[in-house]
């Protein structure tokens, strides 16, 4: 249930990282439910993290966290955890001011638009929604990105989602410790997080 007393105050920092978690982890979409047509932010999380949902959930005021049990090859059972927004109000007046506060970086600013284009104009029939791929071409150059003055703070969001932290055994038991970050078709983002953490290795494609 939305708090009308809960204030959005865009100014706080902690969104631009909540921009990065979702870019990196999160999506947002419009689908297709019979004729109508469903729009919905969302993100899908271990179980072991759902204390993070809650805290953005606090923060941003409004939406619902689900927990949903899924069944691995070896039978297993693996819980998932979902904070998704799918009410319309709350989209244009709460998740769309975050968003244009803090654009997203990566070529996902491209579904953002399309979403925010066809809520603002209440497009609700499927039939009415006009076609759409996202462009590969990078939206930002490293100039763009790097002048962003709330990067750092979307790099944590966007590192805590894409990002690796790991310890490799090499031959002769010698350990190395390793970050790695990667992104599909968005090569600038991936130089920018390089130049900004001053990081010598250099980036490379893996086709």
């Amino acid at each position: 249930i939305h708090d009308k007393n809960h204030e959005l105050n865009t100014d706080n920092p902690i969104y631009a990282y909540i921009v990065g978690l979702f870019e990196g982890d999160g999506w947002i979409t419009i689908s297709k439910k019979g004729k109508y047509l469903l729009y919905e932010l969302g993100i899908e999380i271990n179980i072991r993290d759902i204390k993070l949902l809650y805290k953005i959930k606090n923060i941003i005021g409004v939406g619902k966290i689900s927990i949903k049990k899924i069944k691995n090859k070896d039978g297993t059972i693996k819980e998932i955890c979902k904070y998704n927004v799918r009410n319309k109000n709350h989209l244009i007046n709460i998740i769309i001011p975050i968003f244009d506060k803090y654009p997203i970086l990566t070529n996902k600013y491209y579904d953002y638009l399309f979403f925010k284009d066809n809520l603002l104009k209440d497009i609700k029939y499927y039939n009415d929604l006009p076609k759409y791929k996202r462009p590969i071409k990078s939206l930002y150059n490293l100039e763009n990105i790097l002048n962003k003055n709330y990067f750092s703070y979307w790099l944590i969001g966007f590192i805590e989602a894409e990002g690796y932290f790991n310890i490799y055994t090499l031959k002769n038991n010698i350990k190395l410790a390793s970050f790695e970050v990667s992104q599909t078709n968005n090569l600038k983002i991936i130089e920018a997080i390089k130049i900004y953490l001053k990081i010598s290795q250099n980036v490379y494609t893996n086709k």
